[in-house]
């Protein structure tokens, strides 16, 4: 059986045993790379990596700057690709070029980390880019009609020794936080794969061995593990079958849900409905959701045929123009990013302006007897993430801008976003969009005071996004139209400030948990971007691309950016 392995010395050490097994032939060997690397293109390697002596350790080093792992994938003969996630315990280094695996070998060589954004390992900016990388990984076994031969090692770190005695010299918390993260990557890969995937293994065998070769370390077993591992793998077979959306997504798939005058199918709703339905009951269409009050919240998905393992689904928030129309009409531009772009979309529809007839926004930010509307969509999201092993890219403009930040601080799943000039307090809209807000969302309450600012306090709702940090932090990019003054005063400049922004550009600046802002001149006033450079930046970062990076690369492409002081 010809293996290639992506993964550690867990995987590895199994075949390197003394006698080497006869039946067993190693092909490739990939390591000291976290498959997040992947999202990004090619790095520039500094020139210390050609100091590394070790031959092996230099040319995994390179292979990880160069991003060569899906070409040797594609390229070679093999049996079985044995994975493990072990080292993906090291952080990654963001560089306006892309991303890099901070080995040992790496940071010995190199001796100080260059310019860059740490990304610290097993946090949500990593756990963002495995699943990019992961995706990147099954996509290209499946385009070759090779994922059925996908094997997974499922291990944890030890915490005991082979002896039973407590491992000394290793911190239990951070054995914790990587156990923590493996388990949720494992099942990532079981809801994407199922479970014939792994090869597991008893407790009593993940165990540190002092006298292993490479010394005592929470990952380096004992020879039982490694004689369990061989017999695990002879036994795997490679006939499992090949997933693929339908198989995700459920036989109940099929066409939008509307009839011939454009309305929404009843089958469609589900008023008592607090979640999505069960996995295999996903379908194209609009799903409704019960609220309190007698609201229903109405999410359109569309695309579910454009559906990958790991892939991302992009997610719309409507803006005052898109919710003013009809059903119909109102998803058309979240839509439209998703058909453009190739991926499935999920619209969302503000419920305050979806029951009014004139109402132009709703921030999505609740009504009366529903304040945590944010949290309750955000719950949904995490829902249908996690079903489909998913990466969320939130995206929406002025007050869509507002809710898909909101949202976004309440994701425990892996997300991003980006808004274009959105509103980063309520109260500093549009006094006659605002009004028009308090009176349909808190109209009938007694306690609502006649002044705005009143109101929205007294409301519960939250109406500013400057007045505490998100809950879970996620990264975004703000782009805002500099012609649009009053936007760029009240709203994208706070903005900036609360997240302690550092100029990386004329017009581009990086700030706290991956926030990056870049303020273009595209139209005059409070005009969204064109097309293009949407479409640039959504697909870049569905992509695993890093905020930052992005926004260097609108600000090249604009070309001729003043410098915008803040």
């Amino acid at each position: 059986m010809r293996v290639f392995i992506v993964g550690s010395c867990v995987s590895r050490d199994a075949l390197a045993t003394v006698p080497e097994p006869q039946d067993l032939k190693l092909v490739s060997y990939h390591a000291r790379s976290s498959l997040g690397v992947l999202a990004s293109g090619p790095v520039a390697q500094p020139e210390e990596i050609a100091t590394i002596a070790a031959p092996w350790c230099r040319r995994m080093v390179q292979a990880d700057h160069a991003k060569t792992l899906l070409h040797a994938v594609a390229e070679a003969s093999f049996d079985l690709l044995l994975l493990d996630l072990i080292d993906e315990r090291f952080d990654l280094l963001e560089t306006p070029d892309g991303v890099v695996t901070v080995s040992r070998e790496y940071a010995e060589a190199v001796g100080r980390r260059p310019m860059g954004l740490v990304i610290p390992a097993f946090g949500t900016r990593h756990v963002a880019l495995w699943r990019a990388g992961f995706a990147l990984l099954t996509t290209t076994l499946h385009e070759q009609g090779r994922l059925d031969r996908l094997r997974v090692n499922r291990v944890f770190w030890a915490s005991r020794t082979v002896s039973g005695e407590p491992l000394a010299g290793f911190d239990p918390a951070r054995t914790r936080a990587a156990n923590a993260f493996l388990r949720a990557r494992y099942e990532d890969i079981a809801r994407a794969l199922g479970d014939a995937v792994f090869l597991d293994y008893s407790a009593d065998v993940l165990r540190a061995d002092p006298a292993h070769r490479w010394g005592l370390s929470p990952f380096h077993f004992g020879p039982q593990f490694y004689d369990a591992q061989l017999v695990s793998l002879r036994t795997a077979g490679s006939g499992a079958p090949e997933p693929d959306a339908a198989a995700i997504c459920g036989p109940s798939m099929r066409a939008a849900p509307h009839d011939s005058a454009g309305r929404e199918h009843p089958d469609f709703d589900y008023p008592a409905a607090a979640r999505w339905p069960q996995r295999y009951s996903l379908r194209e269409g609009v799903h409704r959701f019960a609220l309190p009050a007698g609201h229903g919240l109405d999410l359109l998905l569309d695309g579910l045929d454009r559906l990958r393992l790991g892939n991302t689904i992009l997610v719309y928030f409507g803006d005052a123009a898109a919710q003013r129309a009809e059903h119909t009409v109102r998803y058309s531009f979240g839509r439209e990013i998703g058909q453009a772009l190739g991926r499935p979309v999920l619209c969302i529809s503000d419920p305050v302006v979806a029951q009014s007839s004139t109402l132009a926004m709703g921030w999505y930010a609740g009504y009366r007897g529903c304040s945590d509307l944010p949290q309750r969509i955000a719950a949904l999201l995490d829902d249908l993430a996690a079903r489909l092993a998913a990466h969320l890219v939130l995206f929406g403009g002025s007050s869509g801008g507002f809710g898909a930040l909101a949202v976004l601080g309440h994701l425990r799943s892996p997300a991003n976003a980006l808004v274009w000039n959105a509103h980063a307090t309520i109260g500093r809209a549009n006094v006659h969009a605002v009004r028009a807000y308090v009176d349909a969302a808190f109209g009938d309450d007694r306690e609502v005071s006649a002044g705005l600012k009143q109101s929205l306090e007294v409301s519960g709702v939250r109406h500013s996004l400057l007045d505490a940090p998100p809950r879970h932090r996620h990264p975004y990019l703000y782009l805002q139209n500099r012609s649009d003054a009053f936007h760029v005063e009240h709203h994208a400049r706070p903005f900036a400030m609360a997240a302690n922004v550092l100029r990386v550009g004329r017009a581009a600046f990086a700030g706290d948990c991956g926030a990056a802002f870049w303020f273009g001149d595209w139209d005059q006033g409070h005009m969204p971007p064109p097309p293009d450079i949407l479409h640039l930046a959504i697909d870049r970062l569905s992509r695993g691309a890093s905020t930052l990076a992005v926004a260097l690369e609108l600000m090249e492409g604009a070309g001729s950016d003043d410098p915008v002081d803040l």
